[in-house]
């Protein structure tokens, strides 16, 4: 039987991160995967290729609809999606190669493998003890001080509407693997997933339709962004219907058929090749044997493990983070929580602060958002002093000829310090993390800007929509 201080079930980015924390921190970590490469779902399946594709997409679509406005004679750009996609794959290898590479240098093993817990798995002393079946066949345990589950998440499945087939009702991860550009492609859900990759299908050429069955898309996120890429995305050529009650889906001869309802309209059909459920994710947390650990409860009713402050669930030494507890499914997100709860676990003082940890969207352009949002501060009663700034008036957006955006700012009007920050702009994805490094030192507006900024740069709009805060904007 192996032994390690710290054993680590799953190597996405909370995974993998905790991992190597620990191992920094003088503990022996064995990792388990049950993926043939690590990196977990972000990284294979998930948030690297997406981007990946992304940019590529839009690189054509900038090249195919505004070369002219930069003095491109383009008479014909020929697609070839199979050395996209390659590029696509090139981009994934290289990461994760380079996690095998770091965990390699930490000291820190690998094991590849489905790991769970049987009923015998906690030992006299105190000490868990992980099984995990290999591919092979054979099992293998690990006895271990801590065991972190860090296990992500999987696409949700309409099992009785449309479960997935990998070709046609098809989910993210097979979205990304299309080996032609589908003449048609519905998307059921009008989150963060569904309107990045029905952005990339739409820019190689495919005619998208969102169906979403709240008022809004991102109703998570500020009415600002959501009604601006609602608006944005519809001039671009896709089709929304929103308050759509999708009733049916049926695949026949390499087709599907949406049946759908929107408010006071007969039921309509459309046919697409392609449909993208799209409607959010759930914890894996189905497998592991957790009703092995304790007789409490260990999940929520949506399957997450329930943590204390600590990231410890009800079973002793069993401790979880990312997508499996309750939060936002964000990559960053579990990041953070695996280096939080390795320094726990080493006995030092962790800290991390869930209000600034941003949001994206990586459409074009992308929006970021970080803090609270216009109408929760309005919920909780605070005084605010709202300031929006147009990226017409930036010099950079003018040269990018991406000026539609915008950066809006809200501090409390008492003592100007910044409440939230939501940004509709090129490389927003980006700009976002000096409001939250402002955030996360409670700094004020004028603390944003009577900071220099670089001129000409995107960044000059955070300086100005601070500088709003206090009514003295200049470019607008």
């Amino acid at each position: 039987m192996k032994t390690a201080d710290l054993v680590v079930i799953g190597s996405g980015p909370g995974g993998y991160v905790a991992c190597l924390r620990a191992a920094q921190l003088g503990m022996k970590v064995i990792c388990v995967e049950s993926r043939s490469t690590l990196g977990g779902t972000c990284l294979n399946i998930g948030c690297i290729p997406s981007k990946a594709l992304l940019h590529s997409s839009h690189l054509y679509e900038e090249l195919t609809k505004h070369g002219h406005d930069h003095g491109f004679a383009v008479s014909t750009i020929k697609l070839q999606l199979d050395k996209m996609m390659a590029r696509k794959q090139t981009i994934v290898t290289k990461n994760t190669r380079g996690i095998e590479y770091l965990f390699k240098s930490n000291q820190i093993e690998h094991i590849h493998g489905h790991g769970w817990f049987d009923q015998n798995s906690l030992t006299n002393d105190g000490r868990r003890i992980t099984s995990i079946k290999q591919e092979s066949g054979s099992t293998t345990q690990i006895m271990s001080r801590y065991v972190l589950i860090a296990t992500g998440s999987t696409p949700r499945e309409l099992p009785k509407l449309a479960p997935f087939d990998q070709s046609i009702i098809c989910s993210s991860e097979d979205t990304l693997s299309f080996t032609t550009v589908p003449k048609k492609l519905a998307v059921i859900g009008g989150g963060v997933i569904g309107l990045e990759l029905g952005t990339v299908w739409h820019r190689l050429g495919a005619d998208v339709e969102i169906y979403e069955a709240a008022t809004t898309l991102l109703p998570s996120m500020d009415t600002s962004l959501s009604t601006f890429i609602l608006k944005h995305l519809k001039k671009s050529g896709i089709k929304f219907h929103l308050q759509a009650t999708v009733s049916s889906i049926k695949t026949s001869a390499n087709q599907a058929a949406v049946q759908f309802k929107l408010p006071d309209q007969p039921t309509q059909e459309a046919n697409f090749d392609k449909v993208l459920i799209s409607v959010g994710r759930v914890a894996n947390t189905q497998g592991l044997g957790l009703t092995n650990l304790t007789s409490e409860t260990l999940t929520d009713p949506l399957g997450r493990l329930i943590v204390d402050s600590q990231f410890a669930t009800k079973a002793p030494g069993i401790y979880a983070i990312g997508d499996v507890i309750q939060g936002p499914m964000l990559a960053h997100k579990a990041e953070a929580e695996g280096v939080a709860v390795a320094e726990l676990l080493a006995g030092q003082t962790a800290y991390l602060n869930y209000e600034t940890i941003p949001h994206v969207v990586y459409t074009w352009p992308e929006l970021a958002a970080v803090g609270l949002t216009l109408q929760q501060l309005h919920e909780r009663k605070i005084p605010v002093t709202k300031s929006s700034f147009s990226l017409r008036g930036n010099a950079r957006a003018k040269v990018w000829g991406e000026d539609g955006g915008f950066i809006n700012m809200y501090s409390h009007a008492e003592t100007g310090q910044i409440l939230g920050a939501h940004l509709a702009s090129p490389h927003a994805s980006e700009l976002i993390a000096e409001i939250g490094l402002a955030m996360n030192f409670q700094a004020t507006a004028e603390d944003i800007y009577r900071t220099c900024h670089a001129h000409p740069s995107v960044s000059e709009a955070i300086k100005e929509a601070a500088l709003g805060c206090n009514h003295q904007t200049l470019h607008n």
